[in-house]
Parts: structure tokens; sequence; C-alpha cells
């Protein structure tokens, strides 16, 4: 028998004899329907920022497998431009000859600025990470109003076409240097925030004019590189951006990036995600862009402490709203490996030390990142009677591709389901289960004609192979 790739109900479980689960007196199991043929967004991918606080030499290798093999990274983004203090470490850190038709490549010092972030990149590129999106924190000081690279500040008019000559010479000095391609570059960090690092303020209007002078100045290069934005600190602040992209005639097709902080909304307060994620989309969804997450972290919240288990399961629900409320094609946290941990998948005290570790947020992501992948698309689901529970479903792009099912219980009870199933001889779902003290784990098959319990405060991931679903 061939099953239909129709919606799991109640009603498959009924033409394929079996009763419908019991809880209690009289009570039937909550259970899972998912409509694979109503689908939503084709997911880019899951990841977060490198660039500041890097491995030990010596670890490395060990560092890079965690995040782009085990933990499943298909999205890294990377610092542009130079590093994270003064002008020193800017990738022009004066002006390179007054003529920005013309580069002078002795006083571009792209060997030393961008070595390191390099290495993390060809890293990436080595496990398959396709999505890598260089961003600049800051211009150079001399093109600013203040004069330097932290501290906030704005373009000056006058230094746009040096901007744009910067960005494309940073584009071909990747390939001459280090023999990376850059596909995507995002003009401005978070334009819309003033703060003690490198910052640069841009209204709307400016930022879009930013963003035409480089779009033509990497045309006129024959570069091939597509102009994200607008990377936006407050998801509020993204239509006004939007807007004014569009007026100028920029970003044609291209996603819309956005982050999520606020400083009225502590990290704890999730529920409050839907709303904003729901806004988003019917902004994105009025342009024909994909909506972007690029980044989130725990740096305002009263009393969850960083690094808890607790913040990883509020991520896991962050991720769950974002991608269900939001549509977001990309879903991000802020750092991959970074010296806070609050802010951070792997912690490590300080850039260069050899000891860091991995944090619970680690392991919720790694039931997303790791088998949710790229190309997949997001389908209709639901629970039947499981309040509380957040499930989310996908599936590959091909009729009998792999399946996935992400199930979050940050409820405090232990909930009992039954799985959709195809087959009267076996469940052909592979569970993999994160709670406080498992670490997405593969667990055994379910029994009991696809009964699964889902533990309180717990991450589940269920992945049915390709082609099992025919008979």
């Amino acid at each position: 028998m061939r099953v239909l790739n129709k919606t799991f109900s109640v009603v498959l479980l009924c033409l394929i004899g079996l009763a419908a689960p019991v809880c209690g007196a009289g009570a039937r199991a909550p259970y899972i329907t998912v409509d694979w043929e109503k689908t939503h967004q084709t997911i880019v991918g899951f990841g977060g920022t490198m660039g500041w606080i890097h491995p030990h030499e010596s670890k490395r290798k060990e560092v890079f497998d965690l995040l782009f093999t085990r933990l499943g990274v298909s999205v890294l983004r990377i610092r542009a431009l130079g590093g994270e203090n003064g002008d020193e470490e800017s990738l022009e850190p004066a002006n390179d000859n007054g003529d920005p038709a013309r580069f002078d490549w002795s006083r571009l010092p792209i060997e030393r600025t961008e070595a390191l972030n390099a290495v993390i990149v060809k890293a990436a590129q080595a496990r398959g990470v396709k999505t890598i999106i260089p961003t600049s924190w800051s211009p150079p000081g001399w093109m600013k109003s203040t004069g330097r690279r932290a501290g906030g500040g704005s373009l000056e008019p006058k230094h746009l076409d040096e901007f744009a000559e910067l960005w494309a010479a940073y584009v071909i000095g990747m390939k001459r240097s280090f023999d990376i391609d850059v596909k995507y570059i995002s003009l401005q960090n978070e334009p819309d925030l003033t703060y003690y690092y490198p910052t640069c303020s841009w209204e709307p209007k400016s930022y879009a004019q930013a963003m035409k002078a480089i779009e033509e100045r990497c045309a006129r290069e024959k570069l091939g590189v597509q102009v994200l934005g607008p990377d936006t600190c407050r998801i509020y602040n993204l239509s006004a951006y939007a807007k004014a992209m569009h007026k100028a005639g920029v970003a044609k097709g291209a996603p819309l990036l956005t982050h999520l902080y606020d400083l009225n909304i502590p990290y704890e307060q999730v529920n409050r995600d839907s709303k904003r994620w729901r806004k988003a989309r019917k902004l994105a969804g009025k342009g024909k862009h994909a909506l972007w997450f690029m980044e989130t972290a725990n740096y305002l919240s009263y009393g969850v402490e960083s690094g808890s288990y607790e913040e990883a399961l509020l991520w896991a629900k962050k991720v769950h709203y974002a991608l269900v409320d939001g549509d977001c094609a990309v879903v991000c946290y802020w750092a991959l490996f970074f010296d806070k941990r609050g802010e951070a998948l792997l912690y490590c005290a300080k850039s260069g030390t050899k000891d860091y570790e991995i944090t619970p947020k680690f392991y919720t992501s790694m039931n997303y990142f790791r088998f949710v992948r790229p190309g997949m698309i997001r389908c209709t689901a639901r629970i039947v009677g499981g309040q509380g529970l957040l499930i989310s479903a996908f599936r590959s792009a091909g009729e009998n591709g792999p399946r996935v099912i992400v199930i979050v219980n940050p409820t405090r009870v232990t909930r009992l389901i039954q799985l959709p199933r195809v087959t009267v001889e076996k469940p052909a779902w592979k569970r993999h289960l994160t709670t406080a003290t498992v670490h997405c784990e593969r667990q055994a098959e379910s029994t009991g004609g696809g009964l699964v319990n889902l533990p309180a405060r717990s991450v589940t991931t269920l992945v049915q192979p390709a082609r099992v679903r025919e008979r």
C-alpha cells in the first residue's frame, strides 16, 4: 500500500486499524497532525556569528567540527572590514589614495585584518556551509562624523563612494588573498544602534543610499555579490528601513535581515515574540521578501541565569516562534563562540585560550540546526489536545525525502503523544531528545502503537528517513 502525502490525523490511524491512544480514564492521548502539502518558507539555514573570540590554534579543528559538523551550523555571519577596536584594526585605517575609483592595495592590509576570520570561513566551507555573510560593524573612523570607529557617529556623505570602494576592495581582496568567494555582504550591523563598541548610525534614507552605492560599485567590478540588509537591532525599526530600501530600488528580491532586541522586553518574555514576528512577516510579504533572523542573545533578563538550561529552553521557544510566526528562512543566535555565557553556544573566557565549554543552548539548538537542513520546507503542523506544546514540521522538496518534526515541551509535565506513522509494522520516526541532562541524544524506537513521551522541559526531534513511506 502506498500512503499519499496528506494530512496525518486520527483518521489515518483508523484507516490502518489502530485504536485511539488512551491516557487515563477514557482520555485520548494528544496526537500530531501534519499537512505535508500546506507549505510555508523554504529553509536557508541556522547559525550565528563568529569573528571576535577565536579558539586556540590547537583547538580550532575541534571547535570547528563541533559547530559546523556536530551542531550542523549552515549559516555563518562573520565580521568584516577590520577588528572590534580602533582604526589601527580597520581594513582602511587611512584613505588609500583619495580616489574612490582606484584601489591602492599597498594601503589595504586585508592579509592582516581578515586573516583570522578567513580561517573560520575556510573551515566552515570545508564542512559544507554555503551561506556566509560578512558584516561591517563600522566604517573606518576617518569616514565618520566622529573620526572614530567606536561609539557611534555616522558616515559623512562625502565619503559614500569611498565606503563603496572599501566594500568592493573587501570582496576582491578576500578572493585574492584567501581564495574566498564572497556571495553576500551586509553593509552595517544594527544601523539603528549607537554603542560603545564600533557602531555607525544610519537613518533609513542614508542607509538605502549607501546600499545603492555599494550595489552599483560591485556591479561595475562585476563581483556578483548580493548586498543584504538592513540588519536592524530592533525588529520594530525594520519597517522604516524596508520602505527606504524599496523607494531607492535596492535589495530587489533579497531577504530582509533583522535582530530581536528590545530594552523594554526581557529575554524571558518569549511569548511576546509571536506578535512581533507576525508583524514582521506581514511587512516582508508585502515586498515579497524572505525574512532572515540574524541575531538575539540573553543580554537583558530578570532571574534567568546565563548559560543555564532554562535559558536554553527559552532559546528553543524563540526558534519556534521565528519559524512558525515569522516564517523566517534563516534563524541565528548571536555568537557561536564567545566570551559571555548568555551570548554563546560555545563559551570561552578569553580569545585564544584553550579552555571552552558547551552551553545548554548548543544542544537545544542542535534539535533544529542538525536535522532541519537547507532546502527543507516548513509545513503546517499541530498537536491536537497538546496544549502548551510547540510543534514545527519540515520536509525535503522531493516527494520521498526526509521529514522532520520538532516539539518543544516547556511545561513541567511529561506528555504522552501519538506519533504520525505510515506502516503497521513499525514507526518510522527516529527520536532525538534534549533535556537538562540529555544532550540531543538518539532514543530507543518508540513502541506501543506509536506512543511516545515528551519529558517535561524538553526538546524532541523526530526524523523520518527518505523513502520509508513507500509501501
